[in-house]
Parts: C-alpha cells; sequence; structure tokens
C-alpha cells in the first residue's frame, strides 16, 4: 500500500516544483522538506522497513502540498499589490489631468 503512498508523494513534490515552488522563500523551505523526507523513505522501503517509510511519505506529501499553497498565496498576493499599483497610478494621473 506504501506504492499509492509513494506515487501520491512523488507527483506532489513534482507539482510543486511545476507551480514554482523553489522561487518562493517559505515554499522552498518545504519543497526541499519534501524531497528530504521523499528520500528517506525511499531509503526506508529499500530496506524493507515500509511502515516506517509511510510516515515520511505522507510528511513528504503534507509539505509538497504545503509549497504548493505558499507559491500560489505568494503569487496572489504580487497580482493584488500589482493590480492596487496600477490603479494608484490611474487615479494620480486623473488627478494630474484634472479627471480626463
Amino acid at each position: 500500500h506504501f506504492d499509492a503512498a509513494q506515487a501520491d508523494a512523488i507527483a506532489a513534490v513534482r507539482s510543486a516544483r511545476d507551480v514554482g515552488a523553489e522561487s518562493t522563500p517559505q515554499a522552498s523551505y518545504h519543497l526541499a522538506l519534501a524531497d528530504e523526507q521523499l528520500g528517506q523513505a525511499q531509503t526506508l522501503i529499500r530496506r524493507g522497513r515500509g511502515l516506517a517509510a509511510q510516515r515520511f511519505l505522507v510528511r513528504a506529501k503534507a509539505d509538497a502540498e504545503l509549497a504548493i499553497a505558499l507559491q500560489r498565496e505568494a503569487e496572489a498576493r504580487s497580482t493584488a499589490v500589482e493590480r492596487h499599483e496600477h490603479i494608484e497610478d490611474q487615479q494620480d494621473n486623473q488627478h494630474r489631468t484634472g479627471g480626463k
């Protein structure tokens, strides 16, 4: 049953990379944790310690999913800031041109 957990963890780590989690400090940190836990799980699987590996796989998946969420949040914040600045620029331009 840890085959499915391993596939899920690998997919979550891959998805985190795909959304650019390495470019945001908090997301990158959790992606690194996921990588480390996935590596530990794979070592345990090779040693026949599937139950112990299962715990690392669950944690790896959770950290990868957190990395995805943190990356998406960072992107949303960045977009919101850009939009806010754009609105302020438009308002400044209207004030300078007398609302025309």
